[in-house]
């Protein structure tokens, strides 16, 4: 496949000779691929020429002089079908559509090389920063993935581009809260008459008894608590679609993010508290609604959360502290990595130890050290 036998010429009026050749596509398929020029050498150079790009000739009509954007666009279609995340759907569609596009979609896919990646990303490392070259890079290299899939190219070239780097001084240590701070922040929130009001202390309250991830908590609806064995079943998480809206998606962020928790008495008896609770329009069921009983969004529940803390000197704390607190108490407590890890959702127990300090198993070991 990609090869081509005989080339034959063909004068078909002064000043004008055809090349052809019989040419085997990556289908499998020979097919009959002509060119013209004033003499057989022009004619027999534009065929060679034609002959060499055509290897990635594919049924999908994408070969390496389709423009990038195309290639991208075709992978937006085939992602746009998969069970991917809808926030991670958006993301990589913006990242496409903001910055790939703008950058390098007009190029053909044989001339974006790996000078040209390497100098792409690095641009939008120093114009936008490192997180946003970072998923740059991701959707290039999962583009040129589903090219070479295609049967385009032979090798994805991002992986040989350059390493991204952070800038020095860039990246601080994430903090969590000690005890004596944890006290002094759930007594700020319950002195707070609208904290209390919105349900920000419970929020709270229940993320530091837990670890889960704001999107966990504000999706979770009141029939996966088990109040009679004191769990909690976490399945879903809040998430974002093209002409949909915030809504409650239900599947975890990953595999390992479904799992079963064991709950202390404070936060069950929070929880039965809210279950008595009435909202003008909690239809979904969920247990941290906004004042109207619909999704609280999380940009919503993030301006409360600065509304109270900063004022205290708390303006380093954002819900993901919680679980970094969360991770860190567990830890200081002697749980393993793998039994921190199967708390907070992660797949992979490096995840826990190499930035926060599972197996579906709920852990009874949890409930003293996340007693505060």
């Amino acid at each position: 496949m990609g090869t081509w036998g005989t080339i034959t010429f063909t004068e078909i009026a002064p000043g004008k000779v055809r090349a052809r050749a019989s040419f085997r596509d990556m289908d499998g398929k020979t097919r009959q691929v002509s060119k013209f020029g004033t003499s057989k050498a022009s004619a027999q150079r534009a065929l060679v020429e034609t002959l060499r790009t055509r290897t990635g000739f594919s049924t999908n009509l994408i070969n390496a002089d389709t423009k990038f954007i195309v290639a991208c666009e075709a992978w937006l279609r085939e992602i746009e079908q998969s069970d991917r995340a809808e926030s991670t759907k958006n993301q990589w569609r913006r990242c496409i559509n903001n910055r790939v596009r703008t950058s390098i979609g007009d190029l053909a896919i044989s001339e974006v090389t790996i000078p040209v990646l390497d100098m792409a990303i690095a641009s939008v490392a120093e114009n936008v920063g490192p997180g946003a070259a970072s998923t740059y890079k991701t959707v290039l290299s999962a583009v040129f993935g589903h090219i070479v899939r295609l049967g385009v190219i032979p090798s994805n070239p991002v992986a040989q581009t350059a390493r991204l780097k952070s800038k020095k001084g860039e990246k601080r240590p994430k903090r969590a809260l000690t005890a004596d701070e944890v006290s002094t922040l759930l007594a700020l929130l319950k002195s707070d008459a609208q904290a209390r009001e919105t349900g920000l202390t419970d929020l709270v309250t229940f993320m530091l008894g837990t670890g889960v991830r704001i999107g966990e908590a504000l999706s979770l609806r009141g029939q996966y608590v088990d109040f009679s064995t004191h769990t909690v079943t976490i399945m879903s998480t809040l998430s974002d679609g093209k002409g949909k809206g915030v809504f409650v998606q239900d599947k975890t962020k990953s595999a390992a993010g479904y799992r079963v928790l064991a709950l202390n008495r404070q936060i069950m008896d929070m929880l039965v508290r809210r279950s008595q609770m009435n909202w003008p329009d909690n239809s979904q069921g969920l247990v941290f609604p906004n004042s109207l009983g619909h999704i609280w969004q999380r940009g919503y529940a993030t301006k409360e959360l600065r509304r109270v803390l900063d004022p205290a000197g708390f303006s380093w704390v954002t819900f993901h502290t919680f679980r970094k607190t969360v991770a860190t108490r567990l830890d200081e407590a002697g749980l393993t990595a793998r039994e921190i890890a199967d708390q907070l959702g992660h797949e992979q127990p490096s995840m826990t130890t190499d930035v926060y300090m599972g197996r579906k198993v709920v852990s009874e070991k949890v409930i003293d050290p996340l007693s505060w």
